[in-house]
């Protein structure tokens, strides 16, 4: 199977995390994979070689002429590449893959990646029209699932985030400081404030503790 993953940046965080996961998954089960992405980072994110990423470059300042001059290119390459399957990672890249594949005979997935209520009236809108040209989706909570139900054409499926056990560190033997670290994106979908809140009940109890929030970017797209 050829398989075509579209994600809106590539490098860190946690969508790419779990995205790499299946991308080697595949790669292992002898699949061929690539994959576009929209900004690449530093390649901190180990994903096998055989994958070939390509960068999609614009020049466009205006967001609405940046997507469809990437929807426009996508739409070219899977034409020229006949992928069995595309799949979006995230709202933009799913909204821009559902559209990208009208008329053309690979399977097109989208996968939300986050808390479907979060995003603006455009993005709403924009959604609710290409997501119903899909041919299925990926969620990865029954919660988030359910805010889909109206999409009644496409097929639904809750797959929670993968776990790669054998990258796992170490348990820890021995002493440990006594820190709280939180890494992610300083966005209000994160909820910091809410770590912070908790962290403060802690502290009345626990004042030797230390809390550290470790901002990653503030966005990847």
């Amino acid at each position: 199977m050829k398989v075509l993953f579209v994600l809106s940046a590539w490098g860190i965080g946690g969508e790419q995390r779990a995205a790499s996961n299946l991308i080697n998954k595949l790669i292992l089960r002898g699949h061929s994979v690539e994959m576009i992405t929209f900004k690449m980072f530093n390649k901190t994110i180990v994903l096998n070689p055989n994958v070939k990423i390509s960068t999609l470059e614009d020049d466009f300042k205006l967001p609405f002429l940046k997507n469809i001059n990437r929807m426009l290119k996508i739409r070219k390459i899977i034409k020229s590449e006949k992928y069995d399957a595309v799949i979006g990672f995230a709202i933009i890249p799913s909204i821009l893959c559902s559209l990208a594949g009208i008329g053309l005979k690979s399977i097109v997935v989208i996968s939300e990646r986050s808390d479907p209520r979060i995003y603006n009236g455009l993005y709403k809108v924009s959604r609710s029209i290409a997501y119903r040209l899909a041919d299925g989706g990926v969620f990865q909570t029954k919660a988030a699932l359910d805010y889909f139900k109206g999409l009644k054409r496409i097929k639904k499926i809750v797959i929670p985030n993968p776990i790669e056990i054998d990258s796992l560190p170490d348990f820890h033997k021995g002493e440990r400081s006594k820190r709280i670290v939180s890494i992610g994106r300083l966005v209000e979908v994160k909820n910091h404030k809410l770590l912070i809140d908790a962290f403060a009940k802690i502290y009345m109890d626990y004042p030797e503790y230390r809390l550290k929030v470790d901002p990653i970017v503030k966005t990847l797209i």
